[in-house]
């Protein structure tokens, strides 16, 4: 009966070459430069150049003013566009009219682009008249990161082939502005989904970086064409990419480096970005090596402190052990059940805001065996009417005001599906600046405005009884897949 299980022991565990954590024992965040700058492309950038968004309308008002404004390229890299944004649409389809010289690419995820949420429409039919109108100034390839799912795909219901793996990644980039955010484009995350938002203004390198990154996934994605079909047009197969992909990957990253390091350092430069890519299922594990480093790092780091948050929280293995085993003050802040995406979800997906309520609970109960109940702290956002869908980390040192502060943005969970089955993409930004720090730190204290503790009351409640069959369901492997 734990077919699923099994399958997910399948999936390769190869590491990035050259990732050992060593026997460092850094004393200020400031001395984790090194480690990363010698395994990641490093953007350097000014403080100023970057701008925290806090609402989803802010996200929404600067994605259209980009649109508007974008004179040479936009980059999208999404799970999915909303069925219902014709607006967006239409605005696309005014300014490549308006400029013949603008172009689009968008990358987004096979079976969440293609699935008829309400047919005959779907997010693929909504884009493919710029295709067919524009040609090759729009281009849209869908990404299916499991392609090895063999005879078992035929029993699976679209909805649910998504949980064995997805193009994840969210980039918004035009020309050289970047959005990097957790949210997909749809009216939710537009309106009462409360997700992180940073803008890195007039950055050329890492602008470049994201459009390297999206050309590259290209390759190993199926083109969608003007008349609503799909079209491979890689010479290996679908299937047997893999180890091509990885092989390809790995090449990219190192080049990044390269490049990245011919940087001209400036004194005006107080930040660095390092992009984490992280893709089980092709053995890359970018962000997942760097995450652990950074997690065992801060242990010998008198006053560090870690933030942590997740719309569907359910850290990683070896994220989990960590943050049990450390000694670091840590607050982690969750969806409630109120503000979790799926509820009131029709079917087996309705059940999933109860499977994260077990989830949860049993991370408290083992926070208590290893005694960390005392220095970690788990809260739940809810807002009347939202749903929560933050992702990240923040580490900071409180007892040293000129060391750096780290925060990790993007698409990742840090979840077993993070981990293991999904393409994401995050940045691990570090800056010295004291003025973005103080941005960084209110972000903080946003979300917590609209936290409140957890405590063993709080599963006791009747509420928050989780069923036999969703434990049992649990217990069968979809835990891997939330």
């Amino acid at each position: 009966m734990g077919f699923l299980r099994n399958w997910f022991n399948q999936i390769p565990k190869i590491p990035i070459k050259g990732t050992s954590h060593g026997t460092h024992h850094p004393h200020r965040i400031d001395e984790l430069y090194p480690w990363l700058c010698n395994r990641h492309p490093s953007f350097k950038a000014n403080s100023k150049q970057i701008d925290l968004l806090s609402k989803p309308i802010d996200f929404h008002r600067r994605f259209i003013h980009h649109i508007n404004t974008a004179q040479r390229s936009i980059y999208i890299s999404t799970l999915y566009i909303g069925e219902e944004q014709n607006e967006l649409v239409g605005l696309l389809q005014r300014r490549l009219r308006e400029n013949q010289q603008l172009t689009v690419t968008i990358l987004a995820d096979f079976n969440r682009f293609t699935r008829q949420a309400h047919p005959p429409h779907s997010p693929a039919s909504l884009i493919s008249p710029l295709v067919r109108l524009f040609g090759n100034r729009v281009r849209v390839f869908l990404h299916k990161p499991n392609t090895n799912l063999g005879i078992l795909q035929r029993f699976i219901p679209p909805r649910f082939i998504e949980g064995f793996g997805t193009q994840h990644t969210k980039i918004y980039c035009f020309d050289d502005t970047v959005l990097l955010s957790g949210a997909n484009l749809n009216t939710s995350y537009f309106t009462n989904r409360q997700d992180r938002y940073m803008q890195i203004t007039d950055h050329f390198q890492l602008s470049n970086y994201l459009r390297a990154f999206v050309e590259l996934m290209t390759r190993f994605s199926y083109k969608l064409c003007d008349s609503d079909d799909v079209r491979w047009e890689n010479d290996a197969p679908a299937s047997a990419f893999s180890d091509k992909a990885r092989e390809e990957m790995e090449h990219f990253t190192r080049r990044q480096c390269r490049m990245s390091n011919e940087q001209v350092d400036q004194p005006q430069y107080d930040t660095t970005i390092y992009p984490l890519i992280q893709s089980g299922l092709w053995g890359v594990r970018e962000e997942e090596d760097s995450v652990h480093y950074l997690l065992d790092a801060i242990n010998s780091i008198p006053g560090a402190i870690l933030h942590m948050t997740s719309g569907y929280f359910s850290l990683g293995g070896g994220y989990k052990r960590r943050v049990m085993e450390s000694r670091v003050p840590t607050w982690i802040i969750a969806a409630s059940p109120d503000a979790n995406g799926f509820l009131g979800s029709r079917g087996v997906s309705g059940r999933i805001p109860e499977a994260y309520t077990h989830l949860m609970s049993k991370f408290y109960t083992s926070s208590i065996k290893h005694h960390r109940h005392n220095s970690l702290q788990l809260k739940e956002w809810r807002r009347n009417g939202w749903t929560y869908h933050c992702k990240g980390l923040w580490i900071r040192n409180e007892k040293s005001a000129d060391d750096a502060m780290a925060t990790l943005i993007g698409s990742s969970n840090l979840s077993g599906r993070s981990s293991n089955l999904d393409l994401e993409l995050s940045f691990l930004l570090m800056t010295s600046s004291g003025e973005l720090k103080k941005r960084l730190q209110g972000e903080v204290e946003e979300l917590n405005s609209c936290s409140t503790e957890v405590s063993e009351k709080t599963f006791k409640q009747p509420q928050r009884k989780v069923s036999l069959f969703t434990r049992f369901l649990l217990w069968m492997g979809v835990e891997g897949m939330l």
